[in-house]
């Protein structure tokens, strides 16, 4: 499984939020989904987050750990303490954008 994602900062301090798209969403005809990330550092994207990611009627809570690696971004995300997906990004703006896959 491979992605793509956007993240912005939220309205409040902390926050991120996500929009996300999987191969496995292209081949059923889905919509991009959607995703909320709270608990961060309260600027920039470098930091540790509970995120909750949905698609139509799936939800899943994740961790989100982003590290800076030079100019750009190393990105993990982990489900009941198990690395799930790994992910790189840049930052464009305000916006981070970033392609992921499972471990």
């Amino acid at each position: 499984m491979f992605g793509i994602g956007i993240y912005r900062h939220g309205e409040k301090p902390g926050t991120l939020t996500a929009e996300w798209l999987d191969n496995r969403m292209v081949d059923a005809g889905v919509r991009a989904g959607t995703g909320f990330a709270q608990n961060g550092p309260t600027n920039g994207f470098v930091g540790d987050y509970d995120i909750t990611y949905e698609a139509g009627d799936q939800r899943v809570d994740l961790k989100l750990t982003i590290r800076a690696d030079g100019p750009n971004f190393r990105l993990q995300w982990l489900k009941d303490d198990v690395l799930i997906d790994e992910g790189i990004a840049f930052q464009s703006a305000d916006t981070l954008i970033l392609g992921y896959q499972s471990t």
